[in-house]
């Protein structure tokens, strides 16, 4: 990716708007060799299997009609993917490859310095979602990835919180690419 395009792309999302205009968030981009080591990492982590829970989940964390909408969403991603509900090797092995970007050649990651409260969190989205809309404007696809916070401890220093990552590549047709 031209270096214009990811200035222009990280210029527009670095604008987000935010609560008193704090804009508590930090973006860090991993790219080759760094990229390399870090998706080893954190496939050596979920091969080990314990998650760190950079933020608390719980499947019942989610009034029925998310969870519903999530299982809605599930079945039709990894449908799309040729993977069946119950085919646990294969969905652990899309999260695998989930930790290694997907290929894609660069990783950026959203952190929040603080308590990670609710006001920052909300700024941090807003940053998110307007770093995802700059990437789409230029013509580089991109993939959220909530699955990196489960192991949020491994790379990201005890003051902050990981409230998002993405990658970004080319567009791809991959045949899950409709549901992201």
């Amino acid at each position: 990716m031209p270096e214009d395009t990811m200035r222009a792309i990280f210029s527009s999302a670095g604008a987000a708007p935010s609560s008193s205009t704090a804009q508590p968030w930090r973006v860090e981009v991993v790219s080759g060799a760094a990229r390399d080591r870090m998706a080893n990492a954190l496939q050596a982590a979920h091969a080990e299997k314990p998650v760190s829970g950079g933020f608390p989940y719980s499947e019942d964390m989610y009034a029925q009609v998310h969870q519903e909408r999530r299982e809605a969403f599930d079945a039709q991603l990894h449908g799309a993917l040729g993977i069946g509900p119950n085919d646990d090797e294969a969905r652990s092995a899309y999260h695998a490859e989930s930790l290694r970007f997907h290929g894609a050649p660069h990783a950026a990651f959203l952190f929040v310095t603080g308590d990670g409260g609710a006001r920052p969190a909300a700024d941090v989205g807003a940053c998110m979602q307007r770093l995802l809309l700059a990437m789409t404007a230029c013509g580089v696809a991109s993939r959220p990835q909530g699955l990196l916070s489960f192991y949020a401890d491994r790379f990201v220093p005890n003051s902050e919180s990981m409230r998002g990552s993405c990658s970004g590549a080319s567009p791809s047709a991959s045949p899950a690419r409709r549901h992201w």
